[in-house]
């Protein structure tokens, strides 16, 4: 069964469309999965400087993208690692919806996902002071 991993970073990746196909090249840290997925949920600059020169494709694993494990001190098994496309060849229909949109998908799961981290941090800060109280 094909793993994938889904990353957020500084768009270390840029594409070069050559008709049908664009090129990734450029590089990913701390990608949780990396050692193990199949495919690469990536966001890639394909445009200006702006946020609709983001676009977010799927690239396959093949000879053009290596992975480096990262070693930390907990644990491997995560399989964290360091992404490192070389003219990764990608079929401009693994683009996510339209080309330079991708920023708009990426906030559309940044959103919810940092909220119920906040929701989180807030319900066990509650706790740890209600245990307090009781132990005081």
């Amino acid at each position: 069964m094909p793993a994938a991993t889904w990353q957020l970073c500084e768009h270390a990746a840029c594409s070069m469309p050559k008709g049908r196909t664009m090129f990734v090249n450029g590089t990913k840290k701390w990608i949780t999965g990396g050692m193990y997925a199949d495919w690469f949920v990536t966001a890639v600059r394909t445009g200006g400087k702006s946020a609709g020169g983001i676009s977010m494709m799927l690239v396959p694993r093949g000879d053009q993208l290596q992975t480096t494990v990262i070693k930390i001190k907990y644990s491997s098994a995560a399989g964290i690692a360091f992404v490192t496309y070389e003219d990764a060849v990608v079929p401009k229909k693994y683009v996510f919806g339209q080309e330079g949109k991708g920023f708009q998908i990426i906030m559309s799961n940044f959103n919810h996902e940092r909220w119920m981290i906040c929701v989180v941090c807030i319900q066990r800060a509650r706790l740890a002071s209600e245990e307090t109280f009781k132990w005081a």
